[in-house]
């Protein structure tokens, strides 16, 4: 091969080279948007989680606020039903369903 040849065949190489890199930063520009369409969704994931835990939360608290207040109707007229000969059929059953209660409790907290 003499000297023409071989610039002729570097200024082909080098082509080919060119169109690869391009071809190649194009790829990673794809690759990057990419990245950024699902960092967007999994941010957007995450918020929503973030805000049915704390709904959820909200819903807990309003559900131990309204079984306080039942108790405390209940225990005005508890003292009346006895005096009357009543007997509670279920206080061994709310006492395992408010130790399970403070369980999960204990758990979600810990």
């Amino acid at each position: 091969m003499n000297l023409i040849e071989v610039i002729n065949q570097l200024e082909i190489d080098g082509a080919k080279w060119e169109e690869m890199y391009k071809a190649s930063h194009k790829e990673n520009e794809s690759l990057k948007a990419q990245v950024e369409a699902l960092s967007k969704e999994r941010d957007s994931a995450f918020e929503k989680m973030i805000k049915a835990q704390t709904d959820m939360w909200k819903l807990t608290n309003e559900y131990e606020e309204y079984a306080k207040l039942l108790v405390d109707e209940l225990n005005e007229v508890v003292g009346i039903a006895a005096v009357h000969g009543w007997k509670s059929s279920r206080a061994e059953e709310g006492y395992r369903m408010r130790q399970k209660i403070q369980e999960l409790k204990n758990k979600n907290n810990g």
